[in-house]
């Protein structure tokens, strides 16, 4: 099987275990990291970020591409019919909801350390999730706990908090409000840091 096959063990009340679910889009022996969030709802897979220089006869415009996706808007069936292009969801940090082995969300990361990872951290009911960027730390829905049926990371992002310099971050694993964030900058002239949000 290509892909991530995610193999329930039996439950606690000794019942049959659920079916296997194979994330199929994951590409076999690219991925490099992979994290869960707090409750198992979601799993997080890298893989190194893709270059023309690497793959000189992939058209620029698929490099990094998640097969079989298509961002939004312009990229429904209707769009398709009517002439408009669809484009290829692009991204090589990519979020997958472990029960059903969809593609959540897909997001560019082009460089990855033992600072940045995991790179999506939930809070522990997973209400919100967050997300560190150049000089910011993005905040998404999480779509558990109060966040529960409403649009999670793929609605993008609710707000952010700013910070120059961010090299890494965590999120409290405190199931309390508010919800407390560490970030932490680097010695650069003036001494290291850690802020709390």
């Amino acid at each position: 099987v290509a892909g991530v096959e995610i193999v329930p063990t039996d439950n606690a009340e000794g019942g049959a275990a659920a079916a296997a679910v194979t994330i199929s889009g994951v590409a076999s022996g690219r991925v490099q990291k992979l994290a869960w969030s707090p409750q198992g709802t979601y799993l997080v897979t890298w893989q190194k970020f893709d270059t023309a220089a690497n793959f000189p006869n992939v058209p620029a415009a698929l490099l990094n591409a998640v097969p079989g996706t298509f961002d939004e808007p312009g990229s429904s069936e209707a769009a398709a019919a009517e002439g408009e292009p669809r484009k290829p969801k692009i991204g090589n940090l990519r979020v997958w909801e472990a029960s059903t082995g969809a593609l959540v969300d897909a997001f560019s990361m082009k460089k990855m350390s033992s600072m940045t990872w995991p790179a999506l951290q939930w809070t522990a009911d997973e209400s919100w999730c967050l997300r560190m960027v150049t000089n910011e730390v993005l905040v998404y829905r999480g779509g558990g706990g109060t966040n529960r049926g409403q649009p999670g990371i793929e609605g993008g992002f609710l707000d952010k908090i700013r910070l120059p310099n961010v090299a890494s971050f965590s999120v409290s694993p405190s199931p309390t409000l508010p919800v407390k964030v560490a970030m932490f900058v680097p010695e650069s002239g003036k001494p290291a840091n850690v802020q709390i949000f």
